[in-house]
């Protein structure tokens, strides 16, 4: 009897630590929660300042790689930025670790972006393209 009052308590106590975890989970992972930490559309930002740029000069001529801020609704974003038709990628760093992590694979034509990120203080924001032969680099520090 003893036995079984044990196990069922260890059952109900392995169901609440579940429960418990899953709501913790859908609470930091809900679809929604960073859907609004995220600006899908960086053309539709005002103010927009670029904020490092580096240009190829080998391979393909003034390829620019640009990281870029800009304010929508009050709030600062940025992102990163390409040139002539190419794509790359734009990373978030903070203590240069990688926090988040974008294509730069937005827009058409020519100009290429990514999604912008929040701008945090003492983060660096990166955007690189490279294709096994030329690579470009811009990088910003917010301070």
């Amino acid at each position: 009897m003893k036995s079984a009052l044990t196990n069922r308590f260890r059952w109900t106590a392995a169901v609440v630590s579940s429960l418990a975890v899953a709501a913790v989970g859908l609470t930091v992972y809900a679809p929604g929660a960073q859907a609004s930490d995220i600006l899908s559309d960086p053309s539709k930002a005002s103010n927009v300042k670029t904020r490092d740029t580096d240009t190829v000069w080998s391979g393909p001529m003034g390829l620019n790689c640009q990281v870029r801020t800009g304010t929508y609704n009050g709030k600062t974003y940025v992102w990163g930025r390409m040139t002539k038709g190419r794509t790359g990628e734009f990373k978030e760093l903070k203590n240069g670790v990688g926090m988040k992590s974008e294509s730069v694979n937005k827009g058409s034509g020519q100009t290429h972006y990514s999604r912008g990120v929040p701008l945090r203080k003492n983060y660096t924001y990166r955007t690189t393209f490279f294709d096994g032969k030329y690579r470009c680099k811009a990088e910003w520090t917010y301070k």
